[in-house]
């Protein structure tokens, strides 16, 4: 702008020149009415000049402005699709769907700085519930009753098409309060659940690194980050061929920072989407620290698919197996086992579940990741010997995985989901599990267990629930929480069996 300006004036002065020498002013009127013309004339040039800047200076605002736009029209059409989703999801089919197609080309090039951030570039989704219940499960004669409340708040930054964030808060099962949360009696604190740095490359390949939410590709039969599996770890997502490859290294446990401590999670997975279904391989190694200090391994590998048979009617399976180093489990000889699954979606709400996982008396069956990792997830269709939303609660301990700890386990599950009106739901289910392999004189047989929950639907992101829950349980049960390093456990003493009753609520909002 000051050159021309400058140009400008430097124009004017040759032009006043050039014209003073054609027609040169006497002496006499230097000072008389053609000076003053001249300085009028200088005045309004002047005058004429600042309009022109103040033009420019509007010009250069609505150029920025028309960028901007283009920039932000450009960034929403591609899917940020980092594992925030964790964002936003409890549903376990979105965790798959984050692995995406190739991008659109960069016109900036890979080397583009990240932007400043604008409103429309951050998210701030969460889920907010309250759990109420009441608990008679036999043990002492005693019943329970509690409120929870539970709180996650995420805070997404995507600061152009390469680079975003995933940051998710958590408020952690607040049973009391009188003041503030961490003088309740529980002394609850805000956490941080997830911290994700998500780069995707123009190749398409996507990098995360921080504390990662990660599930597994066999239906939340092995570990889940719905449950609470977000380990530091990182992770890189490739599009290959028709599929996508997913590779991670995981750090579950650091101890002192010296070699023999750490527990260590490495995994691979290739899904490819055949016809009107998916197909998927996997393998998992976990390296773990045994009771004497050691690092001893436990590797699983396998298989899962799921088609459409019909509009309406899915079939979905997985075939597992897994071998555990002895010095990781009381036993006095390796680990190993089979699982497998097979699940039947059909229209009018219905689900049907079938697992199988084979079993020692020592504890020396398959076993899953959660197993090793004492935590769990939502793989089973019923509500306290597995666990849906409204159950993961104080009285969840009953909760199984699918091998019962190494014992082995048959299960058979049923569910049915009917929609009463158009915001009211109703949902059945039930389970018998059994056919463990626990040492005698414990019962092989583990339990029935009954749900029915009532779900109404306030606005899109509101629900309440309310159900009741049934199970009659045995003495073969190993709750997911005991774990198995060092020796497996049960959740009650030998030849006591228990009728289990519960009563539940939960209003939660939940939103992306």
């Amino acid at each position: 702008m000051r050159a021309i300006i400058m140009t400008t004036f430097l124009a004017l002065f040759l032009l006043t020149a050039v014209a003073g020498r054609a027609a040169p002013v006497p002496e006499s009127e230097a000072g008389g009415p053609k000076s003053s013309a001249l300085l009028s004339r200088l005045e309004a040039l002047e005058e004429r000049s600042i309009r022109l800047e103040k033009e420019n200076a509007q010009l250069r605002a609505e150029i920025a402005e028309l960028k901007a736009a283009l920039k932000h029209r450009s960034s929403s059409s591609v899917a940020t699709d980092t594992a925030q989703v964790a964002m936003r999801a409890p549903s376990r089919s979105t965790k798959d769907a984050r692995a995406t197609g190739k991008p659109p080309a960069d016109p900036a090039g890979p080397g583009r700085r990240a932007g400043i951030l604008s409103r429309d570039r951050i998210g701030l989704g969460g889920q907010y519930r309250i759990n109420g219940y009441v608990v008679d499960d036999d043990l002492g004669g005693l019943s329970r009753a509690a409120a929870r409340l539970r709180l996650r708040q995420n805070l997404d930054f995507s600061f152009d098409e390469h680079f975003s964030t995933h940051l998710q808060f958590e408020l952690s099962h607040t049973t009391d309060n009188v003041t503030t949360t961490s003088e309740s009696s529980r002394g609850t604190n805000i956490d941080i659940r997830h911290a994700v740095l998500s780069y995707r490359f123009a190749s398409g390949v996507r990098a995360e690194a921080g504390i990662l939410p990660l599930a597994d590709r066999f239906f939340d039969t092995q570990y889940s980050s719905d449950w609470d599996y977000n380990p530091l770890a990182a992770a890189l997502y490739f599009p290959l061929g028709e599929g996508r490859l997913r590779i991670f290294a995981a750090d579950l446990d650091e101890g002192q920072e010296t070699i023999a401590d750490d527990f260590l999670h490495f995994g691979a997975d290739y899904r490819l989407d055949v016809g009107r279904g998916w197909f998927n391989l996997g393998v998992q190694l976990l390296n773990v620290p045994a009771p004497d200090g050691r690092q001893q391994e436990h590797v699983v590998l396998g298989i899962s698919g799921q088609t459409a048979l019909t509009d309406g009617l899915t079939l979905s399976g997985f075939v597992t197996g897994s071998f555990t180093d002895r010095d990781l489990l009381a036993a006095d000889r390796r680990g190993r086992g089979l699982a497998v699954g097979l699940k039947l979606q059909a229209p009018g709400g219905w689900e049907l579940l079938a697992t199988h996982a084979t079993g020692r008396r020592d504890g020396s069956g398959f076993l899953p990741v959660m197993a090793l990792a004492g935590t769990y997830g939502y793989w089973g269709l019923t509500g306290l010997l597995t666990v849906q939303g409204p159950t993961d609660t104080g009285f969840d301990g009953d909760g199984i995985n699918i091998s019962n700890n190494g014992f082995g386990l048959t299960s058979i599950q049923g569910r049915w989901k009917h929609r009463l009106a158009p915001d009211w739901r109703l949902t059945l289910a039930a389970g018998w599990f059994g056919n463990s392999r626990t040492p005698q004189p414990r019962s092989d047989f583990v339990g029935v267990d009954l749900l029915a929950m009532l779900s109404w639907q306030l606005t899109d992101i509101l629900s309440l629930d309310a159900g009741f829950g049934y199970a009659r349980i045995d003495d073969g049960v190993s709750g997911y929480f005991q774990g198995v390093i060092g020796n497996t456990r049960f959740n009650g003493p030998v030849g006591v069996q228990r009728d289990k009753v519960a009563g539940f609520t939960r209003l939660q909002a939940e939103f992306p």
